[in-house]
């Protein structure tokens, strides 16, 4: 294998085009309130047809590599016509100032974008899902958004909560740090079921980067991190209505509204809110279980922005989710059949989120800001398992300062500062109280040289104090080499640490007979991360198209192990030995055709820890997963066909041989596809959308074992390795109204 990924990496050094040139600038508004141009923050730029692209920053700048032989240069930004430019080979630098206020008088220059975009000259290796990506899948949550995605791994927990899973290089989803802008978010308590807090409508855009990461953020995500962009109030639709149902009778309904504020439209405002409900039990493997979770959710997001000429920022935001989930029996919810004490799974979570951020970037020398963010959180949640139950609270406050500037030139950028972070946890299992309360300052600082275009140097240390833990020191390093226009290479080493959360981190273990036991203390999770990636640009049949090759490996140093090899067992203990992730993927995506888009991914992971019974693989790890998305969209744009196909390979079941309910099963998981598909129509404003999952209607035969004695100490629910139901028919409509 190393001989296969050594031969691949030398074969992307083959020159392929002459040394790259960069084109730099600021992209300005016309602001019709002052007279004056505005920088425009997030303005999409990319060479016409092609894959290079890049997006302005806070300030309205960009850098971005020039073609080998495209002049013409798309410039988007929303409330204003997109522009197409001529741009000469010997322009370095350019001021781009959009004048055309969209209106349907208006003439737009359209240009095909994909919807995942992996960016040449960001230092770490960064995917970013936009709306049309995103709409493929007609997604209803951050956790059902990555279907056709090779990086993150979904999957369910077990097959009676509904909880789900994501991994990130080999590893569970709580070592990748989920965050909303940049601000702390789906951590703590809110990883059992934190993936549906945040509705697909509510997106704008996911960046997904993997390895070692800024220390801007914490000292958390080991394996990476996944960046929420929520829709923001200033450049949003004035109206968005997204609806949605399925088979299942699940309904969902978004509506989000934005406007100004004043006459000069320096405040914006925007309200979004969502329901959804599952109302109707179904069983149609006819094991007596609700294949889905009964569900009600009620969640609403408010949030202002302030942006002045003079380069002061303000933000703020809140948000309420209610939730209650119920599964188990299907006669806990029956009339027709009487059972005295019915298998009931529950969760019932309220949960409020507080975020204000403070910055301000100098008008004269925009590479030099400092921004102030405080987020809270309060998360109450009582859930139930049979008879066990469980109780959480989470009281966190983080702040985080930063200031920014350079030394000497811009070819030097430093970014320094402190934070702050307060949790409070207080957790019960069956009455027995699990508290916490943690208080963590911290400083940092990143220092990033950029001595030509070509090259990128990040590197960054913070010093982390926590109250029981003591010191916590967090390096990371990143880098980045063009020799050619169309060929990058990455490479990242960084420390990461978490304190663990056995309940909220393993919702899906919970729905079975086994005992609990805990080796106490159990310390912090730490390890180190260490990947290499390259990045190609080529042509086939004169259609542009990149591949991406890289392998990350991860060493833990401290891991809190589940062990789930005694059958009637649940042990949690730290790790006495080696615990390792490491893996290789390919991917590449390329216009096959005009209009008709192909992504084909191969993902080999090979996942191991140290059990106390030996060394093993990790159960439920795929050792192979392929990809293969096409993606269609007639010239008229009115039609969009999206496909994914998936392949899971094998993977290791944990031994049952001490559980006389489940004799005939197997120690591996046999390998399977699924496939999914969508049409969408669209008519002026308004997008009508069709679709199916698990379109071959594979599932997993018989997935809880014991299933008719729930209460024994043989009912186990949670050996689950593929679908718990089958063929999911689904449609809905999206309806904008621009400003």
């Amino acid at each position: 294998m190393k001989k296969i990924i050594l031969l691949a990496l030398g074969a992307l050094w083959l020159p392929v085009a002459a040394f790259s040139q960069v084109l730099n600038g600021n992209v300005l508004g016309a602001n019709p309130q002052t007279g004056k141009y505005d920088p425009l923050p997030g303005a999409t730029l990319f060479w016409l047809d092609t894959e290079i692209g890049t997006v302005s920053d806070t300030a309205g700048k960009f850098s971005l590599p020039r073609h080998e032989s495209v002049e013409r240069l798309v410039v988007t930004y929303v409330g204003f016509a997109d522009d197409t430019l001529l741009v000469r080979p010997d322009v370095k630098f350019m001021n781009i100032v959009m004048t055309t206020p969209l209106s349907s008088d208006s003439v737009v220059i359209k240009a095909r974008i994909s919807g995942s975009n992996i960016s040449s000259i960001e230092p770490q290796l960064q995917e970013s899902l936009n709306q049309r990506e995103l709409y493929k899948a007609a997604c209803c949550n951050l956790g059902e958004s990555f279907q056709s995605n090779a990086t993150i791994d979904v999957s369910f927990q077990d097959a009676v909560s509904g909880a789900k899973q994501i991994r990130m290089l080999g590893l569970s989803g709580v070592y990748s740090q989920i965050i909303t802008e940049n601000t702390p978010s789906l951590r703590g308590l809110a990883t059992a079921y934190g993936l549906g807090y945040i509705p697909g409508p509510w997106m704008e855009r996911i960046d997904i980067a993997k390895g070692a990461s800024s220390v801007l953020n914490g000292f958390e995500g080991l394996t990476g991190q996944i960046n929420v962009e929520y829709k923001k109030p200033e450049n949003s639709p004035k109206l968005y209505l997204n609806l949605y149902t399925n088979q299942m009778a699940r309904t969902e309904a978004s509506l989000n509204y934005a406007t100004p504020v004043g006459k000069q439209k320096k405040f914006h405002t925007m309200t979004m809110l969502h329901g959804n409900i599952i109302p109707m039990q179904m069983d149609r493997n006819k094991d007596l279980f609700v294949d889905e979770n009964l569900q009600k959710q009620l969640a609403i997001h408010h949030r202002w922005t302030y942006f002045d000429k003079n380069g002061l920022e303000f933000q703020a935001s809140i948000k309420h989710i209610e939730e209650k989930r119920e599964a188990g029996q299907l006669m806990a919810h029956s009339d027709q059949i009487h059972i005295d004490n019915p298998y009931v799974v529950e969760a019932n979570t309220r949960r409020t989120e507080i975020m204000y951020k403070n910055g301000w970037v100098s008008p004269k020398k925009p590479y030099k800001s400092v921004g102030l963010s405080v987020t809270g959180i309060l998360h109450n949640q009582h859930t139930a398992f049979g008879n066990n139950h469980y109780k959480g609270k989470e009281e966190n406050v983080v702040a985080k300062l930063v200031y920014q500037t350079i030394i000497g030139s811009t070819n030097h950028t430093i970014r320094t500062g402190m934070s702050y972070v307060y949790d409070n946890f207080n957790e019960s299992w069956n009455q027995t109280p699990y508290i916490l309360k943690e208080n963590i300052p911290g400083v940092f600082g990143e220092y990033s040289w950029k001595p030509t275009p070509h090259f990128d140097l990040v590197a960054g240390l913070r010093v982390d104090y926590h109250n029981l833990y003591k010191t916590i020191i967090t390096p990371r390093v990143l880098l980045r080499y063009q020799p050619f226009e169309q060929t990058v290479f990455r490479v990242s080493a960084g420390r990461g640490t978490r304190i663990a959360h056995i309940f909220a981190d393993n919702p899906g273990v919970w729905v079975s007979g086994r005992s609990l036991q805990i080796t106490n203390p159990l310390l912090p999770e730490s390890g180190w991360n260490y990947g290499a990636s390259a990045q190609q640009y080529f042509k086939l049949g004169g259609k542009e198209g990149r591949i991406i090759i890289d392998f990350f490996r991860t060493d833990f140093t401290n891991q809190v192990v589940l062990d789930r090899e005694n059958s009637s067992l649940l042990r949690f203990y730290n790790l006495s030995g080696k615990s390792f992730s490491q893996i290789f993927q390919v991917e590449a995506m390329t216009e096959i055709l005009k209009n008709l888009e192909l992504k084909a991914a191969f993902k080999w992971n090979q996942v191991k820890t140290q059990y106390e019974s030996g060394m093993k693989d990790v159960p439920f790890t795929p050792k192979v997963r392929g990809l293969l998305t096409l993606s269609y969209k007639t010239p008229s744009e009115k039609w969009a066909i999206d496909v994914t196909s998936h392949y899971t390979g094998k993977s290791r079941i944990p031994s049952l041989a001490e559980n006389p309910a489940a004799a005939g099963w197997k120690t591996e998981s046999p390998g399977f596809f699924l496939l999914y598909a969508q049409i969408t129509r669209t008519l002026g404003p308004i997008d009508v959308y069709i679709g199916g999952e698990n379109l071959t209607n594979y599932t997993q035969k018989n997935p809880i074992i014991g299933v008719s004695e729930p209460f024994s100490p043989y009912f186990d629910a949670t050996m689950v390795w593929g679908p718990v139901y089958g063929i999911m028919g689904y449609a809905g409509l999206r309806w904008t109204i621009k400003r």
